[in-house]
């Protein structure tokens, strides 16, 4: 199944310079042979105290949830002081060689993206065209939306997508994802950065920007929901 982006990007994927605050690199390090199992990462370096970070997450895409000991972390701290996110990313890597081995996960096991975010920037509902090469061009028509639930009381929040994938000018089918009961903690905003399918288009990965209130200003922090089609 051929498919291509029908949104341009108008800067470098993942880059924000809108933001005064402390903006993470998301890095994408595809699925696995079957689909079943997706990992992504992020890096960076806060920007008041200079302390860099990593993360790196391995995701049950059926379930939508994180791999039993798929998770490797170096938060900042006075340890990480003056070295950049990209030294400890990597430290990160070879320490999940034998994950990463073991589910074969690989970018070459992705599709091709469907979306990705650029002038639409900050838009909680996203409509794009897919081009499949079993049909002519326009027949599919995907729309999502971001719904947020917000508690200011508690200064957390959740959400959920609303995901609809229409065909041949008629409505097709609907389908939700996301865990509308996680609450998490200063984060006011969600933002689709890009959709990515697996190779034979039974899985997508949405992976979702969160921007966050911290102390030292506005921060973005990356995670990812899944859905199985």
């Amino acid at each position: 199944m051929a498919r291509r982006i029908t949104v341009f990007l108008l800067c470098s994927l993942f880059s924000v310079s809108l933001f005064a605050g402390d903006v993470a690199q998301f890095i994408d390090m595809g699925f696995s042979s079957d689909g079943f199992y997706y990992m992504f990462g992020q890096y960076g370096v806060e920007d008041s105290s200079w302390r860099g970070y990593a993360d790196l997450y391995t995701i049950d895409v059926k379930k939508n949830d994180f791999v039993p000991a798929g998770v490797f972390s170096t938060p900042p701290s006075a340890a990480t002081a003056g070295k950049t996110g990209k030294e400890l990313f990597d430290e990160l890597v070879k320490k999940a060689d034998p994950v990463i081995k073991k589910y074969a996960l690989s970018v070459n096991n992705n599709g091709e993206a469907l979306y990705v975010m650029s002038e639409d920037s900050g838009k909680q509902n996203i409509r794009f065209r897919e081009f499949d090469s079993d049909k002519k061009p326009g027949q599919i028509w995907w729309e999502v939306r971001v719904n947020t639930l917000l508690d200011e009381k508690k200064n957390t929040s959740s959400f959920y997508l609303i995901v609809d994938k229409n065909e041949d000018g008629a409505v097709g089918r609907r389908y939700l994802a996301g865990s509308p009961g996680v609450q998490r903690k200063d984060v006011f905003r969600y933002n689709i950065r890009r959709i990515i399918p697996d190779k034979k288009g039974v899985f997508l990965v949405f992976v979702m920007e969160k921007e966050m209130n911290a102390s030292r200003g506005k921060s973005v922090r990356f995670m990812v929901e899944t859905l199985a089609l």
